[in-house]
């Protein structure tokens, strides 16, 4: 049975095609617009916006980090470096439950860190760290086995530890991630990283139903409290009025609407180059491409407002080299005049980028044509493996990355040696050097000075070029919310911090 609308003046209700027997009632809920141009917004293919609507409410995070960089935990009530065993100690609360009813134990959690490094592929969360004694030794696709990992020991039914190769200051800040929740084995398919049916955890919120072929997956508020929002509709397909939304010029002239700014920023857009053609691998290439932009222009002319990025750190954060490059169309001319013939019209994919338009791409075309180089932009639906088919000899593409606010070297994760984005970064083992310098670093000294070598480094070798960064601003409807509430991380928010109006019943 096809899903439809049937408008009424009571209710909004939508019949689904992969359960006829029940209707998702639209009347009364909180519409959270993500949007998603694949099926199941969970899967590592979908947006950051739309993933992280999901997992951060359903599976829920290890830890939180508020706007003063302080942590705190649903989860444990003991996350603490012991000074005299060089560990981590973790502690779960007592009486946790995932949404399956089933208690969660220390093996659960130690699951649940190990989860991604065990799994079938190289995927998002095996890139961010390996720093655990024995994670070395493990394979992609090798069956997962409780002690597997000599660096992680369960002390008893709530408590392991966690043993780093090195000091990492960071490691509570990483952990925080949705990638490293709280999931139970039993709801995984062999490879670790698909779900049996959908994502099941310990979070705020569980999934009731979903409606694939409208994109629209409802959530429900576990345990009841006091004004958070009972039900949300998470909308993929911007096919509903939103009340929480990143994208402001849907609802601009609606006076109901505010937009408020969260610490942090959503996301940054960025060039990636394909260093298996030739010339993305071409550093002199990389080099004509940053300098025949004008990323102040570029960012001027993206529907949703957004800044100019110059490097790989966003600002305020530490790392930073604070460079500002020039636009620079001669050096440009005489680099493509040298590499690319004259009439050549060269095919560069992008990902969806709805909040930002197209205008920007316009201003990006006209550049690159003015210092001799030209190209077509053409979308595409794939995140991992786009340099393929037809787009296999495109020197770059267009695409987004999540901005972490709290532990930058997150941001330099994508471009190292066993990351799933090959193809998308050299196989340059002085930029692994540094990287593992700086993810060593045994204080945040230390390793504000490893980020700015590895800063540099990326700058210089043009590894990748940032274009603009998205602040984080979340429009809300006032007539329904009341407050948004704690809300640190950008992309990451977290519905049951919510406050609801006291006249508005969901």
């Amino acid at each position: 049975m096809r899903s439809f609308f049937i408008a009424s003046t009571t209710s909004f209700v939508i019949l689904l095609n992969n359960n006829p027997g029940y209707a998702m009632t639209i009347e009364n809920k909180i519409i959270y617009d993500v949007y998603n141009p694949t099926d199941k917004p969970w899967n590592e293919n979908a947006t950051a916006t739309a993933r992280y609507a999901i997992t951060t409410n359903v599976l829920g995070q290890l830890l939180e980090i508020d706007k003063n960089f302080n942590i705190t935990s649903k989860y444990l009530d003991k996350f603490d470096w012991d000074y005299n065993t060089k560990e981590y100690i973790l502690r779960l609360k007592k009486g946790l439950r995932f949404q399956n009813n089933r208690e969660i134990t220390s093996k659960d959690l130690e699951f649940s860190l190990l989860r991604t490094f065990f799994a079938k592929k190289s995927n998002e969360g095996s890139m961010y760290f390996r720093n655990i004694k024995g994670l070395e030794n493990i394979k992609h696709g090798e069956v997962y086995k409780s002690g597997k990992v000599h660096g992680i020991k369960i002390i008893n039914n709530l408590t392991i530890t966690v043993k780093p190769n090195t000091p990492n200051p960071t490691f509570l800040y990483t952990i925080s991630r949705s990638n490293y929740s709280l999931v139970p084995i039993e709801e995984f398919n062999e490879d670790l990283t698909t779900w049996k049916k959908w994502p099941i955890g310990a979070g705020s919120y569980k999934i009731k139903e979903i409606n694939l072929s409208e994109g629209l997956f409802e959530l429900e508020l576990v345990n009841s409290e006091e004004k958070s929002p009972k039900n949300v509709i998470i909308s993929t397909k911007k096919n509903l009025t939103p009340d929480i939304t990143f994208d402001k010029l849907r609802i601009d002239n609606n006076k109901s609407y505010k937009t408020s700014r969260i610490a942090g920023y959503i996301g940054k857009r960025v060039i990636m180059f394909n260093y298996n053609s030739k010339l993305g691998s071409n550093l002199e290439f990389r080099k004509a491409v940053d300098a025949a932009l004008n990323r102040k222009d570029i960012s001027n002319e993206t529907t949703t407002p957004t800044e100019p990025m110059y490097e790989t750190i966003s600002p305020s954060n530490f790392g930073r080299i604070n460079i500002l490059p020039e636009q620079d169309i001669s050096l440009a001319k005489n680099i493509f005049k040298k590499l690319i013939p004259k009439n050549d019209v060269i095919k560069i994919p992008f990902t969806s980028d709805p909040y930002f338009g197209d205008n920007y791409k316009s201003v990006m075309k006209k550049q690159l044509a003015e210092a001799g180089f030209n190209v077509e932009f053409i979308k595409s639906e794939k995140y991992w493996d786009v340099f393929s088919d037809e787009f296999t000899n495109s020197p770059f593409r267009l695409a987004s990355l999540v901005e972490d606010f709290y532990e930058p070297l997150l941001s330099f994760s994508f471009f190292k040696t066993g990351s799933p984005l090959k193809g998308h970064f050299p196989e340059n083992s002085s930029f692994d050097t540094l990287y593992n310098e700086a993810q060593e670093s045994p204080s945040s000294d230390i390793l504000n000075e490893k980020l700015k070598k590895l800063s540099l480094f990326m700058h210089n070798e043009k590894i990748f070029l940032p274009l603009f960064l998205q602040p984080g601003n979340i429009t809300y409807n006032s007539s329904k919310i009341s407050d948004l509430g704690s809300q640190f991380g950008g992309v990451f928010i977290n519905l049951s911090n919510i406050k609801l109006n006291n006249n508005y019943i969901n």
